[in-house]
């Protein structure tokens, strides 16, 4: 089987632009326009001053000549100016029609000022001038339609000094051909150039928003703005200690279920709903861009449940509310989600989970890796596993046994929370039961709130 042949810069980029065809050509439209204009500008110009400079009578009537092209080049531009953008479209049309008054004009103005100032007719390089630049049609995204307008506009200069001057084209008439040749040729490689310019500028801004687009599965929307705006990646997020609330969404005995066919996706469906909840009031911050409001942040994802953090990457979204309510009410919502989830796909399934809360003091920082990952330090979270292995203790001693989802504080979060919230909650002393808390020695008691998993409200809470 043969290798296939690689494609050249240039024939990507015809091919490029003909699959663009509409956005390439009024790109051209504009810019041509806009080069049109310029040239004009700069050669009318030279023609004036010449004619200032060799006879007052000339420059006064060169100004009058030039005055229908100059109209026809500022009108798009005085509407763009006047409503932000261009009512009257710059079409090819209406830039041939601009070079075909523009050539009549210069044309009829060196005719006249050849005449008054008695010079010969042996056709000077201001005509090779018009012969190149004013054939110079590079606002045509194709090959034949250079050569026919530029052959157009030949033809008319051509046709004009023979209807004033005939000698003026038998002198000169290789100063057209040439002209015409020189222009098509030039407007040709620019064009090419062009086509090549706006492949890689298309292709370019096509990987940027695949790349943007991607980054947006990987970065919170004040990052992807941070760097946006040349922000490092390492001030895209708060890194200093702060005290804010820990906790930790678990599986009970997920072993129980992994072998459901449908484990998988109901696990999906879980934990997308409790991320969706987590961050469904994130909006920016403008006085600290590294800093947005949220109701919350996911520390990690860890097979069979999640670590999520309040009041620390992101600011409590609300003035007065306390991160120790939104980290309860949203561990709340977690089992709600859940216990759905599981009647829904396994109805009267014996599977119940826990969230773990804690307060502590978090920080943050960037691995040194060259894929470079956000994250707490180890010893913020170390403190929620600890509380974590108390919870598996007191069921293996039977301290505790689940009779449905429930949620476990520690003693400090506890006593942080709102009155309301602390209805429902049950106290175990950690020192009667003689358990404890690894590296924590004044963790003396926790509280246990429970869900009643069939209907969702408080069940009873017996520590024996």
């Amino acid at each position: 089987m043969g290798k296939k042949k690689k494609s050249s810069l240039s024939a990507r980029a015809v091919t490029y632009c003909r699959e663009n065809r509409e956005s390439f050509s009024r790109q051209l439209n504009y810019e041509g326009y806009d080069f049109l204009v310029y040239r004009f500008y700069i050669i009318s110009g030279a023609i004036v001053l010449a004619s200032v400079a060799n006879a007052s009578l000339a420059g006064i009537y060169s100004l009058q000549v030039m005055m229908l092209p100059f109209l026809l080049s500022v009108i798009p531009k005085i509407i763009n100016y006047f409503s932000d953008r261009i009512i009257l479209p710059i079409s090819r049309w209406y830039l041939v029609l601009l070079s075909g008054v523009t050539i009549l004009s210069l044309g009829y103005l060196y005719f006249y000022i050849d005449k008054i100032g008695n010079s010969p007719a042996d056709l000077p390089p201001i005509q090779i001038t018009l012969g190149i630049f004013l054939s110079f049609t590079v606002y045509f995204s194709g090959i034949l339609s250079i050569f026919l307008v530029n052959l157009f506009l030949t033809i008319l200069l051509v046709g004009f000094y023979l209807g004033v001057n005939p000698s003026y084209v038998h002198k000169g008439f290789h100063l057209f051909v040439g002209g015409f040749a020189v222009g098509t040729f030039l407007s040709i490689l620019f064009n090419r150039f062009k086509m090549i310019s706006f492949y890689t500028i298309g292709i370019e801004k096509k990987l940027t928003l695949h790349l943007l687009k991607e980054l947006e599965s990987m970065a919170y929307p004040h990052q992807t703005k941070m760097l946006e705006t040349h922000f490092s990646l390492s001030e895209t997020m708060l890194l200093k200690k702060t005290e804010a609330c820990l906790g930790e969404f678990d599986i009970i005995d997920s072993s129980q279920i992994k072998e459901v066919n449908t484990y998988h996706d109901i696990n999906s469906r879980i934990f997308k709903e409790c991320y969706r909840k987590i961050l469904l009031n994130y909006r920016m911050n403008p006085s600290e861009p590294n800093r947005p409001f949220s109701d919350g942040h996911v520390v990690k994802e860890m097979g069979d449940g999640f670590i999520y953090s309040v009041g620390f990457p992101f600011k409590v979204p609300g003035p007065g509310q306390k991160d120790v309510d939104i980290a309860f009410e949203l561990a709340r919502y977690f089992i709600k989600v859940f216990d759905e989830e599981i009647r829904k796909d396994k109805d009267g399934f014996d599977c119940f989970c826990v969230v773990v809360l804690i307060r502590s003091e978090l920080e943050a920082f960037w691995t040194n890796y060259q894929v470079r990952h956000y994250d707490f330090k180890q010893h913020c979270v170390t403190k929620l596993f600890r509380f974590q292995e108390m919870r598996r203790h007191l069921a293996r001693v039977d301290v505790y046994r689940p009779q449905a989802s429930f949620i476990l504080m520690e003693d400090e979060f506890y006593h942080k929370l709102s009155p309301e919230l602390k209805k429902g909650a049950h106290n175990i002393d950690l020192e009667d039961q003689g358990v404890s808390v690894r590296d924590c020695p004044g963790a003396k008691q926790v509280y246990l709130y429970q869900v009643d998993n069939a209907s969702g409200g408080i069940g009873t809470n017996q520590a024996s």
